[in-house]
């Protein structure tokens, strides 16, 4: 499996205009502190997450991405989810709850990605598949209003969360 990653990361490692060391990074195996980092495929339901694409977390000081089983089937929605999700594993160790402004930061990565993922691919605007229309969505409100677009997207869908944290001030 990290193999196949890191083969999709060299293919499209030029589309992405942020993130990309971290992404590199995860993809073999760490963080940028150094910090192991275990990317798997599987039901994110199964880690009490059911409307999640992806999903970080740490168990015995190990750090885990759980990409959904759904993501499989292309390598960009991959990437998207993973460029989101590579950008938690700085403050998995030690845990740092997340915050608005942890996941607006990670959204708007997501939306970069995706935007540039779409001039090479305009086909996935017409697409049916849920995943892709769910990052269409995330790219059309970047290209709508930005970060504040992303941020009253991020503040209704984690209501609740705190504000900030110590790596997102």
């Amino acid at each position: 499996m990290k193999k196949l990653l890191i083969s999709i990361l060299t293919s499209v490692l030029l589309l992405l205009p942020v993130n990309a060391a971290t992404l590199q990074e995860v993809l073999e195996g760490h963080n940028h502190k150094g910090q192991s980092v275990i990317v798997m495929f599987d039901d994110c339901k199964n880690y009490g997450c059911p409307n999640a694409l992806g999903i970080t977390f740490v168990h015995n000081e190990q750090i885990y991405i759980i990409l959904d089983k759904s993501l499989k089937t292309n390598d960009d929605v991959i990437l998207a989810i993973l460029s989101h999700e590579a950008l938690h594993t700085d403050s998995m160790i030690p845990r740092i709850k997340d915050s608005i402004n942890e996941e607006t930061e990670a959204f708007i990565i997501t939306a970069q990605y995706w935007l540039q993922a779409l001039k090479k691919h305009p086909e996935y605007i017409e697409s049916k598949d849920e995943n892709i229309q769910f990052l269409n969505y995330i790219g059309y409100l970047y290209l709508k209003g930005g970060d504040k677009e992303i941020r009253k997207f991020v503040q209704k869908a984690y209501k609740g969360y705190p504000k900030s944290s110590s790596l997102y001030p």
